[in-house]
C-alpha cells in the first residue's frame, strides 16, 4: 500500500490516535516540538500525574512507614492498597502473588537471582565449570549436566540484567543453557498435541474491581479449584525436588517481537520441553522479563501464571523512576532465601551473637532498609491518569503495533534512486499481528552503493531535526549476533580495539555493530511516525520519488540528478542551526561588548581607588565582651567586584574577620570635634542599622578614607541611573 506522508487529520485516523493528539496539548505540552521515539527506553510523564501527586504530598503527611505514629500508619495503609492496585491490574490479587518493590527490573532480577534455590547437584566441594551450553549450536547432549543439578535457562534474545543472573547461578554450581526460541518444542508426552494457546485456567484468580476496592476472595483467601500447577499456597508439590529457572522476555526490548506468555504454562506443566533438556528431571519454574512488555500490553496472571515477573514502573508512566517490583507466585516464595538483611526485615537480632529472625512475609524479609513510600504512594495515581487516558491495554496495544506497521511498511518498501534498499529492518515478523509484535522496530540504513551508514550518524541528523531515537545493541546483545552478524570472536575483537557498550564507534571494518531502535507508546501519534519517515525521504534516500508501494513498481527516472548525498542532508541541517546560533551568537558578543565596556571604566575607576583603600585602622568592638574596646585591624578593598570592604586581624591572613558592604551603606561622616578622640580621627560608617566605628592613625588619614568611600558610592550611584 502507498504510504502518504505529511500531516494527518483526526477524520483519517483512529478514535485513539485523535484522542492522543488532544493530549498532547493538555497532558504532554513538554513533548512540544519533539519527535520522541524511544519508550522502550522510558516513556513520558502526563502532567496530571505530577498535578496530582503534588496535590496529594501538598495536601497529606506520610512518615517513615517503619514507625507507628499516624503519618507512618498512613504510608503503610498507602502502600498496601498500591499493592494490590498493581496486582489488580495484571488481574490477580495478594493472596495469589506477593509484590516485593525494588529499584528496578534490575533490582529485582539480582534480588531473585541472588535469593533463587540454584544448586549444584554434585557432592564435590569443588566449584563447577562455568560454561554456557547454546543450545543453538545442534549440540543435544547433556554432558554438561550432572544429576541433581539445576539449570538456569535463558532465551538468548534478553536483555543484559536477564543474563547478569547466571553469574550468581554459575556461582552456585548450577549449569548454564541459552536457548532459542525454536528450543521450545512439544512435549513427546504431551496429550495436546504442542503448545497452543491454552484455555484460560483458573489460577485462584478474580476479576478487576475498581481501584480502591478489594474484591471478596481477597477477603475470604484462597479458593477451593486450585489445580497442580497452579495452586497458590500447596508448598508441598515442592517438597524433595531441586529448582531449574527458565527465563525469557514477554517482549523482545530489540526488535518488539512478543514471545508466547503460554510458555508460562507449558513448561512447568509438561507441554513444552526444552530441546536437550528433557532428561534433567527436577521442577522447573518461569521468570517473565516483562519490562518492555507491560506499558503497551495486557499481562493476565491468571490465566498466565509465571512464578517470578520482573518489571520497571518508569517504562510503564514515566514517573517516577528508580522504582520496579518483583512479583512471585505464592506457592513458591518459600523458596526464596536471601542472605543479606537491612532495616526492617528482620523480627529479632542479637549483634553479639550470630542470631537474627527474618519477618514472615515476603515482601518485608525483601524489602531492605526504608522504601521509597513517596514513590510507592506516586504509583496510585500513574495508574489511575493511566486508565482514564488509555482506556484499555487492548487499544494500547493495537495502537503501538499500528503504528509500527506503517513505519515497517514505508521502510520496507523504501528504494534508492538505482534500485537498491534503503535500510534492513530486523525482524522476526511482519508487523500484522498485534499479539506478536509491539510498537518497536530496530533498522540500519544503507547508501545506494550498498555500504552501511553508521547508526551514530543517522542519530545525529536525527538529533539536528529534535527525533529522539535510541541506538546500539540496547544492552541485548545476543539480539545484536543473531541479526546484525556479530559473533563472539567479533565482539571480543572490538573489545580489544577499544570498542566498549556506550560509546561513538558504530561501525567496524564498514560492518555495523549495532542499529537504530524507533520505539512507540501509549501517547505517541500517527504524526511521530510521519515525522520519522518524512526524515527518512530527506536525509536517508538519494532521491525523493524513489518511495514505492507495494502494488506498484513504477521505476523513476534514472537520469536525474541526486538531489543530495545523506552526508550533505546532514551538513546542511546542522549548517542551518549553527547559521541560526550564530545570529544569536552575534547578538549576544555585541550586548557582552557593551556590558564589558561599561565594566572595565568602572573597574579603572575603583582600581584606582582600591590602593588608596588599605591600610591600618582601629575598629571599636560593638558585642560583649570587647564591646567599646578598639582593636587594630586591616583593611582593604575586596577584588569581588569591588562591592566590599574587608578588615583581617592580620595583614597576611587568608580569611577576614568581617566584610562592610558597599552596596548596604547609608551613610558616612567623620565625628565632630566634642565626639573626637584625643587624635581626632574618627569617624564611622552606617549600614543598614549597624554602625561600625573606626579611628585612623591621623585626622588626614581619616579624611582620605572617608572622601574615597564617598567618591566611591557616588561613582556606583551614576553608573547606575545611566544603566
Amino acid at each position: 500500500m502507498a504510504v502518504m506522508l505529511g500531516s494527518t487529520s483526526c477524520d483519517a485516523a483512529s478514535e485513539y490516535n485523535c484522542k492522543m493528539q488532544d493530549y498532547r496539548t493538555s497532558e504532554f505540552s513538554h513533548m512540544a516540538g519533539a519527535t520522541y521515539l524511544d519508550h522502550t527506553g522510558t516513556t513520558l510523564y502526563a502532567k496530571s500525574h505530577l498535578e496530582a501527586c503534588f496535590k496529594d504530598l501538598a495536601s497529606n503527611l506520610y512518615g517513615n512507614p517503619h514507625s507507628h505514629n499516624p503519618s507512618s500508619t498512613n504510608s503503610s495503609d498507602r502502600i498496601h492498597h498500591v499493592r494490590e492496585t498493581i496486582l489488580r491490574h495484571f488481574n490477580t490479587t495478594l493472596n495469589q502473588y506477593s509484590i516485593v518493590f525494588t529499584s528496578g527490573c534490575t533490582g529485582a532480577l539480582k534480588l531473585l537471582g541472588e535469593s533463587f534455590p540454584f544448586s549444584s547437584g554434585s557432592e564435590s566441594p569443588s566449584p563447577h565449570t562455568k560454561y554456557v551450553w547454546y543450545q543453538g549450536s545442534g549440540c543435544t547432549e547433556t554432558a554438561f549436566w550432572s544429576p541433581g543439578q539445576s539449570v538456569f535457562c535463558y532465551l538468548d534474545d534478553n536483555h543484559t540484567s536477564v543474563v547478569g543472573v547466571r553469574e550468581v547461578a554459575a556461582h552456585r554450581g548450577a549449569a548454564l543453557v541459552c536457548m532459542t526460541k525454536s528450543g521450545l518444542k512439544p512435549s513427546p508426552t504431551s496429550r495436546d498435541g504442542g503448545p497452543s494457546e491454552p484455555q484460560p485456567e483458573p489460577f485462584c484468580g478474580h476479576g478487576r474491581d475498581a481501584i480502591g476496592s478489594s474484591t471478596a476472595a481477597e477477603k475470604e483467601g484462597p479458593t477451593s479449584n486450585q489445580a497442580s500447577g497452579g495452586s497458590c499456597n500447596d508448598k508441598a508439590s515442592y517438597a524433595n525436588t531441586f529448582f531449574h529457572l527458565f527465563a525469557y522476555p514477554a517482549q523482545s526490548n530489540f526488535s518488539g517481537y512478543k514471545y508466547p506468555l503460554s510458555w508460562l504454562n507449558d513448561l512447568p506443566k509438561g507441554r513444552v520441553c526444552l530441546d536437550g533438556l528433557e532428561g534433567v528431571g527436577g521442577t522447573w519454574l518461569t521468570l517473565l522479563d516483562a519490562a518492555a512488555f507491560v506499558p503497551t500490553n495486557p499481562l493476565d496472571l491468571t490465566t498466565h501464571p509465571a512464578h517470578f515477573v520482573t518489571l520497571s514502573f518508569y517504562k510503564m508512566f514515566g514517573f517516577p523512576t528508580g522504582l520496579g517490583a518483583l512479583l512471585v507466585r505464592k506457592d513458591v516464595e518459600h523458596l526464596l532465601h536471601k542472605i543479606y538483611y537491612g532495616g526492617g526485615t528482620v523480627m529479632a537480632l542479637i549483634s553479639r551473637e550470630y542470631f537474627h529472625a527474618p519477618k514472615s512475609l515476603l515482601h518485608e524479609r525483601m524489602e531492605d532498609g526504608t522504601l521509597s513510600f513517596l514513590d510507592i504512594i506516586a504509583l496510585e495515581h500513574g495508574f489511575k491518569v493511566f486508565y482514564r487516558l488509555v482506556g484499555s491495554m487492548e487499544d494500547a496495544r493495537s495502537h503501538t503495533c499500528s503504528l509500527a506497521r506503517h513505519v515497517y511498511n514505508f521502510l520496507k518498501s523504501c528504494q534508492h534512486s538505482n534500485g537498491s534498499p534503503v535500510c534492513i529492518v530486523y525482524s522476526d515478523s511482519d508487523y500484522g499481528d498485534p499479539h506478536s509484535q509491539g510498537g518497536t522496530i530496530s533498522v540500519n540504513f544503507l547508501r545506494p552503493t550498498g555500504e552501511f551508514v553508521g547508526y551514530a550518524e543517522v542519530d545525529r541528523m536525527a538529533s539536528a531535526r529534535n527525533i529522539h531515537v535510541r541506538t546500539g545493541c540496547f544492552c541485548n546483545s545476543s539480539a545484536c549476533m543473531k541479526f546484525i552478524g556479530l559473533t563472539g570472536k567479533t565482539i571480543m575483537d572490538n573489545l580489544k580495539a577499544g570498542h566498549v557498550c556506550g560509546d561513538d564507534m558504530d561501525m567496524v571494518n564498514g560492518a555495523p555493530i549495532g542499529c537504530i531502535r524507533v520505539s512507540f507508546g501509549y501517547m505517541s501519534t500517527l504524526d511521530d511516525a510521519l515525522k520519522f519517515m518524512e526524515f527518512v525521504k530527506q536525509c536517508l534516500v538519494d532521491n525523493s520519488c524513489s518511495v514505492k508501494s507495494q502494488e506498484t513498481k513504477d521505476q523513476c527516472v534514472m537520469g536525474q540528478e541526486q538531489i543530495q548525498s545523506m552526508k550533505q542532508c546532514a551538513l546542511a541541517e546542522v549548517d542551518d542551526t549553527l547559521k541560526r546560533e550564530v545570529k544569536d551568537l552575534k547578538k549576544q558578543i555585541a550586548d557582552l561588548t557593551e556590558s564589558v565596556k561599561l565594566l572595565a571604566g568602572k573597574h579603572q575607576e575603583e582600581n584606582a581607588f582600591q590602593h588608596q583603600l588599605s591600610g591600618v585602622l582601629w575598629k571599636k568592638g560593638t558585642k560583649w565582651p570587647k564591646r567599646d574596646v578598639w582593636k587594630s585591624r586591616f583593611f582593604r578593598m575586596e577584588d569581588f567586584g569591588r562591592s566590599r570592604i574587608a578588615y583581617y586581624r592580620h595583614r597576611d591572613d587568608l580569611l577576614p574577620a568581617g566584610y562592610i558592604e558597599m552596596d548596604k551603606i547609608t551613610n558616612i561622616s567623620m565625628a565632630v570635634s566634642a565626639q573626637q578622640d584625643k587624635n581626632h580621627a574618627t569617624f564611622q560608617i552606617e549600614c543598614e542599622g549597624q554602625m561600625h566605628q573606626l579611628r585612623a592613625q591621623n585626622e588626614a588619614e581619616m579624611r582620605r578614607w572617608v572622601e574615597t568611600i564617598h567618591s566611591i558610592l557616588e561613582t556606583r550611584k551614576n553608573q547606575s541611573t545611566s544603566a
